[in-house]
C-alpha cells in the first residue's frame, strides 16, 4: 500500500558490482562505483552476450544513496518495488532489514539516533540458489538489480500498517467494508473517511465513521 505523498527516488544512486564491506559501501567512492538511475540491472545487456565469460552475470551488487532526513517528529519509510533476487538493507552501516524474492515490494523504516545524516545501501544478488523461487530451471533470466521504482515518504508517530477494502455489488445496491490496523495505539479516538469516485472521476459520496477497537 503506497502512501499518497510518496516521493520517487530513482535518481542519484551509486552502484558497485561485486562484494564490498558495508563500511566501503557507505563511502561509495572510487572508479568502481558508477552513478545510475533506477530501474537498473547489471544484466540489462549481458544476457545477449555470446562470450561465455561475459554472458549472464550472477553476482552481488551494492546500491547506495543519500536520503533526506524527515521533519522533527516524523517517521521515515522507504518502499522498494523490486530487488532482484535477494536483498539486505543497510542504514549508515547497520543492517535494518532483508527481503527474499525479486518480484515483490517491501517497505522498511529508517530510524537513527542522528537522523541528520542518512546513507541508505542495498546489497542485492542474483546468485544461484536452489531454494529460491523462481528456480534456475525457469525459462527466463533472473536479472539482478533494483529493477523497479524506489519510493520515500514520511508519516506521523502512528502509521496505518495495513488496509483492506471489500466490496459487494448486486442489482439492489452495493456495500463497502474497510478494515485496517495501526502499528501503535492512538492517543484518542479516530475516524476513517473514504471518498468514492465514478470512472469519470466524479465524487459520488463520502463515508466518515468512527473507528472501534476491532478495526
Amino acid at each position: 500500500m503506497r502512501h499518497q505523498a510518496a516521493k520517487r527516488i530513482n535518481d542519484d544512486w551509486r552502484f558497485h558490482l561485486g562484494e564490498v564491506s558495508p563500511e566501503e559501501a557507505m563511502r561509495a567512492s572510487g572508479p568502481a562505483w558508477s552513478r545510475v538511475a533506477l530501474p537498473h540491472s547489471w544484466n540489462a545487456l549481458d544476457t545477449m552476450e555470446v562470450d561465455e565469460v561475459r554472458h549472464y552475470t550472477r553476482a552481488i551488487g551494492w546500491y547506495t544513496r543519500e536520503i533526506e532526513p524527515p521533519p522533527t517528529g516524523q517517521r521515515l519509510w522507504v518502499e522498494v518495488e523490486a530487488a532482484s533476487q535477494r536483498a539486505s538493507i543497510w542504514l549508515n552501516g547497520t543492517q535494518i532489514g532483508e527481503h527474499v524474492g525479486g518480484y515483490t515490494a517491501f517497505t522498511v523504516e529508517l530510524t537513527l539516533e542522528h537522523p541528520e545524516q542518512l546513507k541508505l545501501a542495498l546489497r542485492v544478488d542474483n546468485l544461484p540458489d536452489p531454494d529460491l523461487i523462481p528456480s534456475d530451471l525457469s525459462d527466463f533470466f533472473l536479472s539482478g538489480g533494483l529493477t523497479r521504482n524506489v519510493w520515500c515518504y514520511t508519516t506521523g508517530p502512528r502509521r496505518l500498517a495495513s488496509l483492506r477494502c471489500e466490496t459487494e455489488v448486486n442489482a439492489e445496491g452495493a456495500s463497502l467494508s474497510i478494515r485496517g490496523q495501526l502499528d501503535a495505539l492512538p492517543p484518542r479516538g479516530l475516524y476513517v473517511e473514504a471518498q468514492l469516485f465514478s470512472p469519470q472521476n466524479v465524487l459520488l459520496t463520502t463515508i466518515k465513521q468512527a473507528l472501534n477497537d476491532d478495526e
